[in-house]
């Protein structure tokens, strides 16, 4: 009988530790990335992207005017940097590039539209055809088509035809989410 309640109360005891670590791991950032990866709020994007549509434009123009050079590049890619208030780097050379007042107010409205849809803008990557504001696991993104055309991966090319939500926000901009990697 000592050894049936012994064994119960260990069983009992790791059974109570094992939930408690997967909480902790759950509320943890870990845990945060993967309810983001998820369930990121393509609605909240449809819906206020009128409210936003300057501001990506704004930032997307400043990107085209750095493509050539992102492009001879290994990244396409803009980072958002804090080190000098928000701002732009280019992510191959960690130049910033000047931003004015306008154009920091637009940025900080394009970094508040992902927080608000649950996502957390990583950076700007530019492509031949496109420009994208993505999140910080490659997972979705808001896409200026430049041809018109309906994006075909999230991230990058060699992930081509890997999502499976696509939706028109307005003229040539698009979101899209990628299949959970």
């Amino acid at each position: 009988m000592k050894k049936k309640r012994k064994i119960l109360i260990i069983g009992s005891s790791a059974l109570i530790i094992l939930l408690i670590t997967a909480a902790v791991i759950w509320f943890s950032g870990f845990g945060t990335m993967i309810r983001l990866n998820n369930y990121i709020n393509h609605e909240s994007y449809v819906s206020d992207f009128d409210k936003y549509y300057q501001d990506f434009q704004t930032i997307a123009n400043i990107a085209l005017e750095h493509q050539d050079e992102l492009l001879k590049s290994q990244f396409h890619s803009l980072g958002i940097g804090y080190d000098k208030g928000i701002g732009l780097f280019n992510m191959n050379n960690l130049k910033y590039i000047k931003l004015s007042k306008g154009e920091q107010q637009s940025l900080v409205r394009v970094y508040t539209a992902f927080k608000d849809a649950g996502g957390n803008l990583e950076l700007i990557r530019v492509d031949k055809n496109r420009v994208s504001f993505e999140i910080d696991n490659d997972n979705f993104a808001v896409v200026n088509s430049l041809d018109g055309k309906k994006p075909t991966f999230v991230a990058l090319p060699s992930e081509k035809n890997n999502y499976y939500y696509i939706q028109k926000l307005y003229k040539n901009w698009y979101s899209i989410k990628g299949r959970t990697k």
